[in-house]
């Protein structure tokens, strides 16, 4: 009897702690799911509030995290139309690090995200956001990129 209790306990555990932690990774999600639908109409705006929500960070390297949005901006100007974007993967690698993958399709080519997001105290942020305009190219050491 008391081994099938044991049993039941660590079964509610792990289904608690596995809903809690969906929980959180709806936050996430949805964070990042609110910065691409912006960037369909404005990128500059989107990027800038997704560098916001690490306040810190931001505030610490605002000048050139200007530039860096700046130059984001044109280039998906460059790129023509936008279309859509697609979710390619996530990567929980820990209870407070998600990885992102997602592709953005414009007119001209399509333009792959990486974007690290950081939980604190209940609250996630952006913690590294990177771009690629060689997505589906064969990798090669050095990678068309923004950091």
């Amino acid at each position: 009897m008391c081994h099938i209790m044991k049993k039941q306990i660590i079964v509610l555990l792990l289904l608690f702690s596995t809903l809690c932690f969906s929980q959180n990774t709806k936050e996430a999600d949805a964070l990042l799911d609110n910065f691409l639908k912006e960037m369909s109409s404005k990128p500059k705006e989107s990027l800038e509030n997704l560098f916001k929500t690490n306040s810190t960070f931001y505030a610490d390297n605002k000048e050139n995290l200007t530039k860096f949005i700046d130059g984001f901006a044109k280039m998906t100007e460059k790129l023509g139309d936008y279309s859509s974007y697609e979710k390619l993967k996530s990567d929980v690698l820990s209870k407070n690090v998600i990885r992102y993958r997602y592709v953005v399709y414009y007119r001209k080519m399509p333009l792959e995200l990486d974007i690290t997001l950081y939980s604190f105290n209940g609250k996630w942020m952006n913690y590294n956001f990177s771009y690629y305009t060689d997505f589906g190219l064969p990798k090669t050491e050095k990678r068309n990129e923004g950091k």
